[in-house]
């Protein structure tokens, strides 16, 4: 809920609750977490500057294990004096599962959980990162979007390299307290000093560009100045809803887009001035792209942006974003705003071109109704779709197509798409994309002039997913508690 406080003119204000998310777990991010991300964000003008910190939330989610580590680090201790904080588990009994999980189920859990009791609280979400820094004064900023009516703000940060960088962070910018205070121009210079190879081969014009992976842009321009534009943005505030708790992927991918946020209440942060932020990670971090990457291929990048963007990151990447170092000038970054904005011009107007929306096949009921249906390929998700519309009761499907062999399968026939455009087609058949060949497919009809087809693959993972719930290997559904509890009864 709002809190109400006396503006001080004898007016009571409505201050919006404001929950800050720290996900953490493991030594090697926990140590990076309580060694220099908590101390950088209890500097002078991030934490301990809000306005309404007594009001709002610092609530970290983790292991019992790492729980331990954190609630005796001095960093802990500093924050639990400047602001409400709070400590989550994941339940000891599921220590086990938090081995087997893939970092995104886990990740992802850990939100779902902040996001719930957010949208309870009718308050804001600021996702941060244990291996990211934010400039001081970012916080500040951050808060004055929020109060002035922004809905969500969308950051981007530049990745240095672990090995290199964390020694010189801590030498140069440690204060007696142990806070780290580092500005814009600092983290830029230091983005300089200690690039990872991920952000080199994410800059426009290198050697090796990494095509298949391409969410960000950078241009370097010396002597201080770096310019981004990013298909992907970390969502570092965002209003919640208990319409958002079960989005599928990331923070920063499908989430974003269903939180429905109206763009006038969106705000983009393209000045290191107003924050700034960098990514701490190690040398060999994303090795296998960093190895495979080459020299730029567009077959590459729209096959990525096809996959891999939604309409809210396609509306965003003209933005640029400037990180501004000790030494940056204007006049450097002039010529290099313009070359850029045509490049992205480029790759967005050859992306718009290439990709294809298909809808969604959401249910047997909307196809119920067609003469006939035909599902494109005749695999295992062809397969599978066509027995569970059988349970379902319809009884139109007349067969496959498959683009090269013909047959027959699970008693119906298959159809060359040759032979069936022939012979088989009419107007009114309704055709399910049932095959990992997606786009590939659709890109195919549409040649033949082929318009109206739906993607299968939403209700073929509905499929997987109750036939993994059934055999007891679904992932598991994590529980968080509060760390009190646990302690207590450790």
């Amino acid at each position: 809920m709002d809190i109400h406080v006396h503006s001080g003119k004898g007016k009571i204000m409505s201050i919006p609750n404001l929950h800050f998310i720290m996900a953490v777990w493991g030594e090697s991010y926990t140590d990076v977490f309580i060694d220099v991300v908590l101390p950088s964000q209890l500097s002078d003008n991030n934490l301990p500057a809000l306005q309404h910190r007594q009001a709002y939330t610092y609530k970290i989610y983790t292991t019992a294990d790492d729980a331990k580590t954190i609630q005796a680090s001095p960093a802990f201790q500093q924050l639990a004096e400047v602001m409400p904080a709070e400590i989550h588990v994941i339940h000891p009994e599921q220590n086990a599962h938090i081995k087997t999980a893939s970092v995104r189920h886990l990740m992802g859990s850990l939100h779902k959980r902040a996001i719930q009791e957010a949208a309870r609280d009718n308050a804001f979400l600021a996702f941060l990162a244990p291996d990211a820094i934010l400039s001081d004064g970012s916080f500040a900023a951050i808060e004055k979007r929020m109060l002035e009516g922004m809905e969500m703000v969308l950051i981007s940060g530049i990745r240095v390299t672990k090995e290199t960088a964390l020694p010189a962070i801590r030498a140069r910018y440690r204060r007696p307290d142990g806070t780290i205070h580092m500005d814009a121009a600092d983290l830029t210079d230091c983005a300089f000093e200690f690039p990872h190879r991920y952000t080199q081969v994410l800059t426009w014009g290198a050697e090796r560009f990494c095509s298949q992976w391409p969410s960000q842009t950078f241009w370097f321009v010396p002597p201080a100045g770096i310019l981004a534009h990013c298909w992907h943005l970390h969502p570092i505030l965002v209003k919640a809803s208990t319409e958002t708790d079960s989005f599928l992927g990331t923070i920063d991918g499908d989430y974003i887009e269903r939180a429905g946020t109206q763009l006038e209440r969106i705000h983009v942060i393209q000045d290191s001035d107003e924050a700034c932020l960098i990514e701490i990670s190690r040398a060999d971090h994303e090795k296998t792209l960093l190895d495979t990457s080459a020299a730029f291929s567009m077959e590459k990048f729209l096959s990525w942006g096809q996959h891999s963007t939604n309409a809210f990151h396609r509306t965003f990447v003209d933005r640029p974003i400037l990180f501004k170092g000790r030494a940056y000038t204007e006049a450097a970054m002039t010529e290099i705003r313009k070359d850029a904005a045509q490049v992205i011009e480029m790759l967005r107007a050859a992306l718009e071109d290439y990709r294809i929306d298909i809808p969604l096949l959401r249910s047997f009921g909307e196809v119920a109704g067609a003469p006939a249906i035909y599902l494109y390929g005749s695999g295992e998700c062809g397969r599978s779709v066509l027995t569970h519309a059988h349970r379902y009761g319809l009884t139109n499907i007349r067969g496959f197509i498959d683009s090269h062999t013909a047959g027959e399968v699970e008693g119906l026939p298959v159809h060359r798409l040759d032979d069936y455009l022939k012979g088989v087609r009419r107007p009114d058949d309704a055709i399910i994309i049932t095959s990992m060949y997606l786009k590939d497919i659709a890109r195919t009809l549409l040649q033949h002039g082929i318009t109206e087809f739906l993607n299968g693959q939403e209700i073929y993972l509905e499929i997987l997913l109750s036939n993994l719930e059934k055999s007891g290997e679904k992932p598991v559904d994590f529980v968080i508690v509060p760390w009190s509890t646990v302690a207590a009864d450790s």
